[in-house]
């Protein structure tokens, strides 16, 4: 057929096959189509042949000029065809063209159209292109022309996906001032009074939707879900008893039934529907990791069900976010093949998952894996989503400023808090409440009281262990002793499964001097299974405990003790931080050396002091914090380094056969691993000349704390490690002495307990024993000082904060070509600064204390000033400044030590 004899209707059925043929998909059929309509002579007065001919130039990328040409005809000619103007607007937009199809949608406006769809769409169009006032008569027009209230509340929900919040609002309004007809209206019209705000009605029209017959499965679950957010348990159940047949619902529904039952305390039929979801065939990963997520806090066992099924289902493909809950899953279940599931995720792009709070869980576990820079991102993704719907929204708030505080912006942190507390947040939030206060302890200590007094004024159901636990976590960190045990003690220890719960209450109310309670506690969470690093980590920090109550039966405990070490060891092949925290030859040997030294100097090592100037006492008051030096830059170079020379004089023959080589292999090893390490350094030595001399410049000011008080307020008990400094003269003819023989001890105790492990564990190779005893000498080289120190009498407390790459920048540093040093110790409340001493800059981190000063029991007791003050004008200043702070419980005294400045 020749082109000139081709008519209007040939040409738009050629366009329209070429279509279909697009959606099959055939593009090479399509595109020999579009050919023979773009190489076409056409009648340039026809608005109809321009538009197929320059849309077949569009979609075939030929000479963008000649489509642009057509289209522009068209314009000049005139149509009123909002059909033919929306599709070339919108096939210019996709072509990144906005100025053409700018023209194009305001066009629209002018053919007068009351097609409410296309103006709607034009509207969106002309938003993304920055043309608001001319989208907002488009919106403006949708609102006059239709009184369908199904319509409107379909716009209005795409208008909150796009934050066009005041033009939702009109939507919302024009739909409660409509005449409901049916259950469809009566639902729109309570999601209306819903989003804004107005409870009591959107109540009404639930209710109304509650009653009716109604066979809309989605409405239902919607309203029964809106109706338990606003309280009306009782409505809610109603509509989820209007559900036919929950056998017939698909996986999503089926999984947001069951969360509405759990929500509602039906235990029977949300068991019922989880072993339903169990053995019911899909691949809706996303509703199943949901569900899981849901219930990961008190229905641990169907979660990790629902997490095996998950890692068991297999799809040809996968989707980003489907990949990733993988990952999550496999964490979740300490799966060893979990580095294999992020391996085959590593490639996607995070940008692509738009879930907030699958982002949240994503970036914590990446953090798990010791991924940083992908946690990185996560948090910089999360803190970029808008705030516009979700300013109600706790649980987005809080996860929102954490990511904040971790990427090291305190002060955005806290003002997201802050917006935590201007909610009328209740006893159903009461989780979120707690974690904002913890999140907070350490950062802004003050407002984190704030949350802890808004959960001591919630009235709670003292059958519920939840409610119970923050209520009563609560009260003792406000120091509400009683109330503390009133409640805690009403929590059904044996009923208990969560792990950190169980330890969380045992050490409170060991601390509050429950001895039993705290022991039931300790001895119910040692017979649990381990899942985690985590809870080896807590299960070790529960065996510590036992060891301290006196009369108890302590050779199967330690042999039980030991027996968790390894078992953590070999399921992790990790030598971390935290596992020297559980390590039972630490625990030995710190109580050995701390009995050794209150035999030899029958000192008080209950009370300690921290010698320091007056500007840093002035700040460690102000800010309830201590700044923590780095190893490096203290008085003694050998810090650390020192243990090597003790080690040559040590007699360790029966398990190492080549003392250089493994003093060689060890120190390759420190070298190769080396960790940022901090020390807070106190003294059992009240009034030292020396110590006035070496640390307060003669004009100082020391602070008494009670060693147990001060460690039972560290914002993070799990991340120091305290002991006291052993001093040794590296001398020939001393190496028998008590020091020693501790060391080797501590040495021999890993190895002999090592090898009888081994026999009940295969598993456990000598090389993972090695590595054992390295990360032991590693530690307790940081309190191994040469014995010219000893006048110090040091009590240290080291810190080694898990997620420090502080000096390492992000790897894509091209984004705006800004370098960025990011602070992941901020999930542990340390951030890095640097103070000078005259001489030069020195790393310090910020180590928060609760309760350091302001408060009825403050941890600090006493301040002691130098003995070359003069206390006609330090005890003055000294209590003009605790009387402005409202600080009443110190006592100041100057030192007894006679001294005279010539």
């Amino acid at each position: 057929m020749d082109g000139n004899d081709i008519n209007k209707k040939d040409i738009k059925s050629l366009f329209e096959s070429a279509m279909k043929l697009y959606q099959l998909p055939e593009k090479d059929g399509a595109n020999k189509l579009l050919r023979q309509i773009a190489e076409m002579s056409i009648n340039t007065d026809s608005v109809d042949e321009l538009y197929y001919k320059g849309m077949s130039h569009t979609y075939l990328g030929w000479e963008t000029t000649k489509s642009i040409q057509c289209f522009k005809k068209i314009l000049q000619i005139g149509t009123t065809n909002c059909n033919i103007i929306y599709n070339i607007g919108d096939i210019l937009y996709k072509k990144n063209d906005t100025y053409n199809a700018n023209k194009f949608f305001e066009n629209i406006l002018e053919t007068e159209t009351r097609d409410i769809t296309i103006l709607f769409e034009t509207g969106k169009y002309l938003l993304k292109i920055q043309n608001s006032l001319r989208a907002l008569d488009c919106f403006d027009k949708v609102l006059y022309l239709t009184e369908n209230i199904i319509k409107l509340h379909t716009m209005a929900s795409q208008l909150e996906k796009i934050n066009e919040n005041n033009i939702r609002y009109e939507y919302y309004n024009k739909i409660l001032d409509l005449q409901d007809n049916n259950v469809e209206d009566k639902y729109c019209k309570g999601n209306a009074a819903y989003c804004l705000y107005r409870d009591s009605l959107a109540v009404k029209y639930f209710k109304e939707v509650a009653e009716i017959e109604n066979q809309n499965i989605l409405i239902l679950l919607d309203t029964a879900n809106k109706l338990c957010i606003l309280k009306k348990f009782d409505v809610a159940y109603k509509c989820l008893q209007k559900i036919p047949n929950l056998s017939n619902l698909n996986m999503k529904n089926l999984c947001s039934v069951t969360k509405l039952f759990y929500i509602l305390n039906k235990p029977n039929q949300t068991v019922k529907c989880i072993e339903k979801i169990l053995v019911l065939q899909t691949n809706d990963l996303i509703s199943l990791y949901d569900l899981a997520e849901f219930l990961s806090r008190n229905r641990i066992l169907y979660a990790t069900k629902l997490c095996t099924k998950i890692l068991s289902i297999k799809k040809s493909k996968y989707s980003t976010t489907e990949k990733y809950m993988k990952v999550l899953c496999a964490i979740n279940l300490n799966d060893p093949k979990t580095e294999n599931y992020f391996n085959d995720v590593i490639n996607d792009d995070i940008k692509d998952i738009y879930n907030f709070f699958l982002l949240n869980n994503i970036a914590h576990s990446f953090l798990s894996l010791n991924k940083h820079d992908y946690a990185l991102i996560c948090f910089e993704k999360i803190t970029s989503f808008n705030d516009t719907n979700n300013n109600q929204n706790a649980e987005f708030l809080i996860k929102k400023a954490i990511s904040l505080k971790v990427l090291g912006e305190k002060q955005n942190a806290i003002d997201y808090f802050n917006k935590i507390l201007k909610l009328n947040l209740n006893v159903g939030e009461i989780n979120l409440l707690y974690d904002a206060g913890l999140q907070l302890s350490g950062l802004d200590n003050k407002t984190a009281e704030k949350f802890f007094k808004k959960i001591s004024q919630l009235y709670i159901n003292n059958l519920n262990i939840d409610q119970l636990y923050f209520k009563g976590m609560s009260e003792y960190f406000l120091h509400k002793k009683d109330e503390a045990k009133k409640y805690i003690q009403k929590i059904d220890v044996q009923s208990l499964k969560d792990i950190k719960t169980l330890l969380d209450i045992g050490i409170v109310m060991f601390n509050l001097g429950s001895s039993n309670f705290a022991k039931n506690c300790f001895n119910k969470l040692i017979q649990s299974k381990p899942s985690s690093k985590l809870d080896y980590i807590n299960i070790g920090t529960a065996y510590k405990y036992l060891m301290d109550f006196k009369n108890f039966e302590k050779k199967e405990l330690e042999n039980n003790f030991s027996k968790n070490y390894w078992e953590a060891v070999v399921d992790n092949k990790e030598f971390t931080f935290q596992f020297n925290i559980i390590s039972p030859f630490l625990y030995d040997f710190f109580n050995k050396n701390n009995n050794d030294n209150k035999k030899k100097t029958n000192e008080n090592t209950n009370k300690i002091y921290h010698y320091t100037g007056i500007t840093a006492l002035k700040g460690i008051l102000d800010n309830e914090e201590f700044w923590v030096t780095k190893s490096d830059f203290l008085n003694d170079p050998s810090e650390t380094s020192y243990i090597s020379k003790v080690l040559e004089n040590l007699d360790i023959k029966r398990y190492i056969k080549n003392k250089k080589d493994f003093i060689n292999d060890f120190e390759k090893e420190v070298k190769e691993e080396k960790k940022d390490v901090y020390i807070l350094s106190m003294s059992t030595d009240k009034d030292s000349l020396p110590m006035w001399k070496n640390y307060s410049n003669d004009d100082g000011y020391n602070i008494k704390v009670d060693k147990n008080k001060f460690k039972n307020s560290f914002v993070n008990p799990n991340t120091y490690i305290l002991g006291k400094v052993i001093y040794i003269d590296n001398e020939e003819n001393n190496k028998n002495n008590k020091q020693y023989k501790l060391i080797k001890h501590l040495i021999t105790s890993i190895y002999k307990s090592g090898k009888t492990y081994q026999k009940e564990n295969d598993n456990l190779t000598n090389p993972l024993i090695k590595k054992a005893v390295f990360s032991h000498i590693r530690l307790i080289s940081l309190f191994v000082k040469h014995s010219g120190y000893e006048y110090e009498h040091e009590y240290r407390y080291v810190f080694i904060p898990q997620f420090w790459l502080n000096n390492k920048l992000c790897e894509n540093n091209d984004r705006n070509n800004v370098q960025r040093t990011y602070n992941y110790n901020a999930l542990v409340n340390y951030y890095c600064n640097f103070k000078t001493n005259g001489k030069g800059l020195i790393p310090y981190i910020t180590v928060p204390i609760f309760n350091l000063a302001n408060s009825d029991e403050p941890v600090i007791e006493e301040i002691r000033f130098s003995p070359t003050l003069d206390k006609d004008v330090a005890i003055p200043g000294l209590e003009n400044y605790f009387k402005l702070k409202g600080l009443t419980n110190i006592n100041v005294e100057p030192s007894s030590i006679p001294f005279r400045n010539i």
